[in-house]
């Protein structure tokens, strides 16, 4: 059975018409390119340890003196920078100029075609990072760092998104339903999903304040995390008040919207990794469930992350977009490129150092951070800022304020 093809125009200022092209299929290729890339990252990452491979190329060892944690996060960055030229080659062939040079039915084969040439294209820059200094990745661990931040402010701002475009299909504005039975049908839906949104919230706070406040934990580490518990506790609650109470608000989103953060708050607490601040602690350098369960986790959010974020420009665009009929496919590999940064700094901790400094020996210990804790709460308090904004836009500019893309975020 032959799968529908969906009309879809580049982001072009001299666009002359639309390229069919099957979109699922052009995602799971390039996400199954992502997953592969992190496979073989983690891969290397666990084998690094006593393993002469390395030394193999004197480039990646020429700073890192035999330390295996070095050897495994610089190879990560390596891996990381080939995936990101990879895309970011994809993304400038998907511009409109390229586009032009091309013709539609190139730029439609160029998509959807000869993705074996693509993947030894990527094994090719591979290579040849193996043969670039050092001192190349130590710069690009800091630019991958900045884009990592940019990656998740964008996938903060769609998360968002997709919480008002859901409320807005279950609860429309102008209370518009096709029969009553939809309308009491999606009421119930959403009613149902609200209770559930805040009591995970409830719960897991819950639990946080459990198993994040052991007596044996310093005072000034376990105000800072009892801290992090309570404004994501308080802004869940405030947040609810604040929907009721506002004319357009919905409790939907708001619950939501704590129920991420209250996730997000429990991952970055976990991310610090303190035995004595953390009864659920289990040694990084060992495999173990939380372990395995942590890394497929990031790998699926890493993938999910990129897809989406190339998926939903019109989020981050105060025009009125159809996503049927208006997509950028530079967009979507630059979200890619983005990607392939969040992948380096997530399978290192977010340590640019790359383990040249003391004490990083724990291999396995992806995201298990200061460094890491810090980047999720930011992610947390961002949108809490949000969110409270989009919930006060309408009463601060208007309805047809600009700032309320004519809607209420």
């Amino acid at each position: 059975m032959t799968e529908e093809l969906v009309p879809i125009s580049t982001n072009s200022a001299r666009d002359t018409g639309d390229v069919n092209v099957c979109m699922k299929q052009v995602k799971m290729r390039y996400g199954a390119v992502v997953l592969i890339v992190f496979l073989i990252a983690l891969m290397f990452k666990w084998i690094s340890e006593g393993d002469n491979f390395w030394r193999v190329f004197n480039s990646m060892d020429d700073k890192c003196h035999g330390n295996e944690y070095c050897l495994g996060s610089t190879f990560t960055f390596r891996l990381s920078f080939s995936l990101f030229v990879f895309f970011f080659i994809h993304a400038v062939l998907s511009t409109g100029f390229s586009r032009d040079c091309l013709g539609d039915a190139a730029f439609k084969a160029f998509l959807t075609q000869g993705m074996i040439f693509k993947v030894i294209l990527l094994a090719i820059l591979i290579v040849i990072t193996l043969f670039i200094p050092f001192d190349f990745f130590v710069g690009y661990g800091y630019f991958a760092f900045g884009m990592s931040i940019l990656f998740l402010l964008i996938q903060t701002v769609i998360l968002l998104d997709f919480a008002y475009s859901w409320n807005d299909r279950w609860i429309p504005p102008d209370g518009a339903y096709e029969s009553e039975e939809d309308a009491s049908r999606y009421k119930k839906w959403a009613i149902c999903c609200t209770f559930i949104f805040f009591n995970v919230g409830i719960v897991i706070c819950s639990l946080c304040y459990k198993w994040f406040a052991p007596s044996g934990c310093p005072s000034e580490d376990k105000n800072l995390q009892l801290f992090f518990i309570t404004l994501t506790l308080v802004f869940g609650v405030l947040g609810t008040l604040g929907s009721a109470a506002i004319e357009r608000g919905s409790i939907l989103i708001s619950s939501f919207a704590f129920a991420y953060c209250a996730i997000m708050t429990y991952s970055a607490i976990r991310s610090r990794g303190k035995e004595e601040c953390d009864e659920l602690y289990s040694d990084p350098t060992k495999i173990n469930f939380n372990t395995i369960l942590s890394l497929v986790i990031a790998a699926v959010a890493i993938i999910h992350a990129s897809l989406s974020a190339g998926s939903s420009r019109s989020a981050l665009t105060t025009r009125d977009i159809d996503d049927e009929e208006y997509f950028s496919f530079s967009y979507f590999f630059a979200c890619f490129c983005l990607g392939s940064c969040y992948l380096a700094m997530t399978l290192n901790s977010w340590d640019i150092n790359t383990g040249t400094s003391p004490g990083h020996d724990a291999v396995l210990a992806s995201e298990t951070s200061e460094a890491s804790m810090w980047i999720k709460i930011s992610t947390v308090w961002i949108t809490m800022i949000l969110f409270t904004w989009a919930l006060l836009a309408p009463v601060l500019c208007g309805e047809e304020g600009y700032c309320c893309k004519e809607r209420t975020f």
